[in-house]
């Protein structure tokens, strides 16, 4: 039987309470926090210093919409572009930027490994979906590699990674924040070689890092955000010999995971599906985030769901859809 604290954390709940437990590290500057149930307006953040505020998902594999739970659904674009637009309204004085760390596309492959029909017919929504909520950085993981080979077109969405190397990848993206430069490059964990489309090369995650920081590609001073899908050893590492200031770690976390830090750097864990959605908020000095509050946000019927990004993961459900029963007849 789930003890009631960790029964919160699993499965839909139609009859959700107000639900914001702090998880309270104050010799490292961390804050933690999971807001569940309540109305919009209850969720959001209060005012605070923040200079930088990252909200982040991941893994959510080519699915626009909300999860397929017969109650009280969780997940989906839609109410990310809600709970973002309404973080802007209310954070004026921060930059709001969406980031994933991975795995957005439905990387489903043929036997041939080039990506089925379906996942391509979902993928190119998925493409449109995440080009609405104008993402600062999205991080190429290995799964998401089958997706892409059957895209033409990725809809100039910034897709990022260290150590993989195709068309429309590039190593790091950088943004200038007041005195701050913010470093945004990503890793994955990498399967077998044979796999990867022909398009595409691949060396470890950690040696792709290393080798963008010996080549110079940003500074001492920068601050660097490393999105991590299913690499937690290589980010460890990394983090460990100060080459990265925040992890954002995807590997399919699903429970109440309070921000920790590794080394110096601040690590925060995606929730599987991204059926929660990260809001990190930072305050940045000296070339490194001097303190952090990191909250997760219950994506359920209670966030108002954009109604062009809705209609959109309606569509490519069914697109998707009529593809399987088409091409494939089930």
């Amino acid at each position: 039987m789930l003890v009631p604290a960790l029964a919160l954390t699993l499965g839909c709940r139609a009859d959700k309470r107000i639900d914001l437990r702090p998880v309270h590290e104050p010799r490292e500057g961390l804050r933690s926090e999971v807001v569940e149930g309540g109305a919009l307006s209850q969720r959001l953040a209060p005012p605070d210093l923040a200079d930088l505020v990252l909200l982040y998902g991941g893994e959510t594999e080519g699915v626009l919409g909300p999860c397929g739970c017969t109650e009280n659904p969780r997940g989906g674009l839609a109410r990310i572009h809600t709970y973002a637009e309404e973080t802007k309204a209310r954070t004026p004085a921060a930059e709001v930027w969406v980031v994933d760390a991975g795995g957005f596309l439905d990387g489903t492959p043929e036997v041939s490994g080039v990506a089925r029909a379906d996942a391509t017919a979902a993928n190119r929504w998925m493409v449109r979906g995440y080009g609405a909520l104008d993402p600062v950085a999205l991080n190429v993981s290995w799964n998401d590699l089958v997706g892409l080979s059957g895209l033409e077109d990725t809809g100039g969405l910034p897709l990022v990674s260290a150590h993989i190397e195709g068309p429309a990848i590039v190593p790091y993206v950088r943004r200038r924040l007041g005195p701050h430069r913010i470093v945004f490059t990503g890793i994955s964990r990498l399967g077998p070689e044979l796999l990867i489309p022909d398009a595409y090369t691949a060396i470890d995650g950690e040696d792709g890092v290393r080798q963008l920081v010996s080549a110079g590609a940003w500074q001492d001073d920068d601050i660097v955000v490393l999105l991590a899908h299913g690499a937690p050893v290589e980010a460890a590492a990394l983090a460990r010999d100060g080459l990265v200031d925040v992890v954002i770690d995807a590997q399919q976390h699903r429970y109440r995971d309070p921000l920790h830090r590794e080394a110096d750097a601040v690590w925060a864990k995606s929730h599987y599906q991204t059926l929660r959605l990260g809001e990190l908020r930072l305050g940045l000095q000296d070339g490194r985030a001097a303190w952090a509050l990191d909250r997760k946000i219950d994506l359920d019927t209670a966030i108002p769901a954009d109604p062009t990004l809705a209609r959109w993961a309606r569509q490519a459900e069914k697109e998707a859809e009529l593809v399987r029963k088409t091409v494939y007849d089930f």
